[in-house]
């Protein structure tokens, strides 16, 4: 019984580690510019790996009712 209560205090205290050091952050991709037909963006962008994404700039770009420019937070660029 001990040992249970053992390793169920060692998995709680892993798990709170885990969680406390998570965080957040909003990519914007305001800092990238958009080569008029949409820029690769580069692999440790915001620290992820990017694969066949490119950022675009709404501005320069007649978007049909797509969805795109509802997925706008700041500036004008959509990846």
């Amino acid at each position: 019984m001990m040992m249970n209560k053992t390793a169920l205090a060692t998995l709680f205290a892993a798990l709170s580690f885990a969680a406390s050091t998570a965080s957040a952050q909003l990519i914007t991709f305001d800092d990238l510019t958009d080569n008029g037909v949409g820029t690769a963006i580069n692999n440790g962008y915001a620290g992820l790996d990017w694969d066949n994404f490119k950022v675009i700039d709404t501005n320069t770009k007649d978007f049909p009712p797509s969805g795109f420019v509802n997925g706008i937070v700041s500036g004008h660029n959509i990846a």
